[in-house]
Parts: C-alpha cells; sequence; structure tokens
C-alpha cells in the first residue's frame, strides 16, 4: 500500500520552497552586483584605462569608439606587432563601449589627454550618431528596459552568484572584450539570400538620429588640448555593409553630410573614409567587421598611418 510518508520523492511544497528561494538568492544576487558596479570606476574598468598608465608608451595612438571600433582595429598587443612590422614606432591603444556616443566617453577625455597622445582616432559614426527615443513608441521603449535588465543585469546577477556558490572566479565586470581582445560572437558566415534587410542593423529602424551641433564643449575642449600638446586628431568614418544603409532616409543622409563636414571644417581636424570593400562576406552582421573583414580595415589603416609618416 502506498505511503506518501515513504515516498522517495519530494512533495510538492518542498519544491515550492526550492523555487522560491532560487528567486530570493537571485534577487540578492541581482541587487548586489548593482551595488558593486555603483560602487566601480566604470572608465577604469569597462575602458580598462589602466593601459594609459603605461611609463614605456611611446608616441601613443589613440583609437576611440563603439563596437564598430572594436570590431574593425585588432587590439592593442597585435595591432602594435603589425606597427613594428611596419617600422612605425608606435603605441597602440583601443578604447572601445558598446553602443557608444559621444556622451559616453566625455567623462574619460581629460585621463586621455594627460598622456599626451601622438594621433588620436575618432570614429565618426559614433560622434555624429545618438540613440534617438523619440522614433521609438514609448512601450517599445518601456520593453528595450525591461529586456536590458533581464537579459543583462540579472543573466549577469545569476552568473555571479553560481560563481560565489561553486567557489569559481568572482563576477568582474572589467572582463570584458576590451580586455580580452576577441572578436566574441562576431564569427558567423552571413548568407546575403536568408539576411532579413530590417533586423540586423539599427540604422535601419530608425533608432538613431543625428547630434544637431557638431561637437560638445568637452569633445572640442579635448580636441584643442589634444592640438596644443603638438597631437594630431584624426575621424575615421568605418563604414557598414552594403546592405546596412538602405533603410536610411534622405534627411538622415542629409544631417550625417552636414554634421559631417562642420565637424571636418574644424581646424586641424582630418578625416579618413574606409574604402570598403563593403560586400556582405566582411561583415558578421550587416554593421560589424569579421576577422577577414578586421584584416583588410587594419592593411587599410596601417598603409594610411606609413603615408601619414613619410608627409
Amino acid at each position: 500500500m502506498y505511503n506518501p510518508k515513504n515516498s522517495a520523492y519530494l512533495p510538492l511544497w518542498s519544491w515550492c520552497l526550492v523555487f522560491m528561494l532560487v528567486l530570493i538568492l537571485s534577487w540578492l544576487s541581482h541587487t548586489m552586483v548593482i551595488y558593486i558596479e555603483s560602487k566601480m570606476n566604470q572608465d577604469e574598468n569597462v575602458l580598462n584605462l589602466q593601459r594609459l598608465q603605461n611609463n614605456n608608451i611611446q608616441h601613443p595612438i589613440i583609437a576611440l569608439g563603439s563596437s564598430l571600433t572594436r570590431f574593425a582595429y585588432e587590439f592593442d598587443n597585435k595591432m602594435n606587432e603589425d606597427l613594428r612590422e611596419a617600422d612605425l614606432k608606435s603605441n597602440f591603444i583601443r578604447l572601445s563601449i558598446s553602443g557608444a556616443t559621444r556622451d559616453s566617453f566625455e567623462p574619460t577625455l581629460t585621463k586621455i589627454a594627460k598622456i599626451k597622445p601622438h594621433l588620436i582616432f575618432v570614429e565618426l559614426e559614433m560622434l555624429q550618431i545618438r540613440r534617438s527615443k523619440s522614433n521609438q513608441p514609448e512601450s517599445e521603449n518601456e520593453r528595450h528596459k525591461l529586456n536590458h535588465t533581464f537579459n543583462n543585469n540579472l543573466l549577469t546577477s545569476v552568473t555571479w552568484l553560481k560563481d560565489k556558490l561553486l567557489n569559481q572566479q568572482p563576477y568582474n565586470p572589467a572582463i570584458l572584450k576590451e580586455n580580452r581582445g576577441t572578436f566574441g560572437s562576431c564569427e558567423i558566415t552571413t548568407n546575403p539570400k536568408k539576411m532579413p534587410l530590417k533586423a540586423p542593423d539599427k540604422l535601419t529602424q530608425h533608432a538613431f538620429t543625428v547630434y544637431s551641433s557638431p561637437l560638445s564643449s568637452k569633445w572640442r575642449d579635448f580636441f584643442n588640448t589634444i592640438k596644443s600638446n603638438g597631437g594630431k586628431i584624426i575621424l575615421v568614418e568605418i563604414g557598414r555593409s552594403e546592405y546596412a544603409t538602405q533603410g536610411l532616409t534622405d534627411d538622415f543622409n542629409a544631417n550625417y553630410k552636414r554634421i559631417k563636414n562642420e565637424i571636418t571644417n574644424e581646424d586641424g581636424i582630418d578625416i579618413w573614409q574606409y574604402p570598403g570593400p563593403f560586400d556582405l562576406e566582411n561583415y558578421c552582421d550587416l554593421a560589424h567587421l569579421n576577422k577577414k573583414g578586421s584584416k583588410k580595415f587594419n592593411r587599410w589603416f596601417i598603409e594610411k598611418l606609413k603615408e601619414l609618416n613619410h608627409d
């Protein structure tokens, strides 16, 4: 005769208790991670600014930008090897933030200026384009916030909790792509026949707009400081695949061109425009270069550096 007291299975209330305990622990870990991150210096950790404190840096070259910059340029050590092979005696440092706009770097500009860079390369797309809330319905904005909180913060918290419970490496927000120097998941081969043109690139979804003014006061002060220290500022237009810009409006293109001209008319600011190729085989999505595309970009970039040194 079946006796529930002697059953080898846990009763339903026990499973409910375990489930509630997991939710509580996840919530606590989520709260703790937010608290830890709020106490940490985001500039130092996310951008790994310790690299700027190296006393052996000679003729520093700094590249600033978003994920477009991260996937275009090789990371510091590989880029410095390539520079030495090209007989270019400089130290390259790449600083990138995913989804960056020019506001993202403003707290960091004074720290970068202190090392008196020889050359500053600024991603033009990052300097001109900002995320536009007005182009999204309020419900979509709220859903984006919820998705970001769930997919990033809560998932990070659960991972942090798991690592703590299993005595593995503690959670460290400094361990990001900018420290590892990897391409992340940008290694997939894209088939243009299966590519939904509206999905992979946010520019085609009207999620961005162009700043109304060419430079903020902090960027203008930064550029003036670099020039007064004998440095040179070069804007780099990295571009996207040939499919990426098909959804852009005429107004967007006109505003982008206008601001671009205003910035490049500033005294002592040049622009390098990557000529491509922009065919899809060089991209892992519509915007970001894969390894094949990055190699082509870096060959072009180093050749431009060599030309600059000969001038």
